[in-house]
């Protein structure tokens, strides 16, 4: 048990976000700033989703179930997509490579544009 407790309380300080929840509860909720009262409650790493870039196969599928719009994330304005290239999509007339793709936008509702692992 010392061990988990340890191994949380160190990933909290590499960054990694923490969930608690009471010790008699069910639901786990995110906290910033954990008080570490182990006595009362259980804290866990919260596991983050992870994603990649999209191939041109993946992305043909999902255009049938979501719209062409993408939304940058530095700017926040909303484009559409011209084109799905062999390695990459078109964007306002710009080339994106998959990778750059995930980095720099989302689908237009804020769903990450990448396949989740």
């Amino acid at each position: 048990m010392l061990k988990k407790q340890i191994a949380v309380m160190q990933a909290y300080d590499n960054g990694k976000r923490i969930e608690y929840r009471h010790i008699n509860g069910n639901t786990w909720r995110e906290e910033d700033n954990p008080s570490w009262d182990w006595h009362t409650y259980t804290y866990r790493v919260l596991e983050e989703e992870e994603y990649v870039p999209y191939t041109q196969e993946d992305l043909i599928n999902m255009i049938k179930y979501k719209s062409m719009f993408v939304k940058s994330k530095q700017s926040g304005s909303v484009c559409v997509i011209d084109a799905i290239l062999d390695d990459g999509i078109s964007v306002a007339g710009f080339k994106i490579n998959f990778a750059r793709a995930l980095g720099e936008y989302t689908w237009h509702d804020g769903s990450p544009f990448g396949r989740q692992l």
